[in-house]
């Protein structure tokens, strides 16, 4: 009879450690759904979205021209209100992220490699200023006063540089919104995906208000 008790609370027992070690995994993974964090790895050392201070409009997609070899084409893009204040529609396949105080990225998501830096300087920045700097450390040839598809621009350089074989157009671009001066550096690597990247960056930059 003592063997027959001694074996039914041996298996009581089992029956609820077994209980416990469950609700404490179930009730583990649901902390780690509701406080984990969603990362996006790519390089240029991008940090966290500047969404949590600004916002995505999920319902507000519309569709902008993008120009690719002569013809125009219609695509989808999300509106995205930046954390530095400013809006901008981002297509598919693109992603809008901060990468230190004042500075976004939007990169490729099929190659982080072409992206375009976004530098807010705000009212009161010397454009001028700006443009000598970046002729005074350029690592290429500067080409100067070149057309781009963004109109009213303060200035809009042009420099080639090369880096392991590799050869990278880089385009700086700078234009006052409303007071506020915002400085843009498009970084597309001299491979076939600059063809579709480089009009999908501008028609971007395009829509970009503050």
């Amino acid at each position: 009879m003592k063997k027959l008790i001694m074996v039914s609370y041996m298996a009581f027992m089992l029956i609820g450690l077994v209980g416990c070690g469950t609700a404490t995994t179930d009730e583990t993974e649901e902390e780690d759904v509701v406080s984990g964090d969603v990362g996006v790895e790519v390089e240029n050392d991008v940090g966290e979205d500047p969404l949590a201070s600004g916002g995505i409009d999920a319902s507000e997609i519309k569709e902008i021209s993008v120009e690719v070899e002569g013809e125009t084409e219609m695509r989808k893009a999300q509106f995205n209100r930046s954390g530095l204040g400013y809006s901008i529609y981002v297509l598919e396949d693109y992603q809008l992220v901060s990468e230190e105080p004042e500075r976004d990225v939007i990169f490729s998501t099929y190659d982080d490699r072409f992206f375009t830096r976004i530098n807010v300087h705000g009212a009161g920045a010397d454009a001028d200023q700006i443009k000598n700097t970046i002729m005074e450390h350029a690592n290429g040839e500067i080409e100067e006063d070149v057309e781009i598809p963004i109109a009213d621009a303060e200035f809009a350089l042009h420099e080639l540089v090369e880096s392991n074989g590799e050869i990278t157009s880089i385009t700086y671009v700078a234009k006052e919104y409303n007071g506020q001066l915002i400085e843009f550096t498009i970084f597309l690597p001299n491979k076939e995906p600059a063809e579709g990247a480089g009009p999908s960056m501008w028609a971007m930059l395009e829509t970009v208000d503050f």
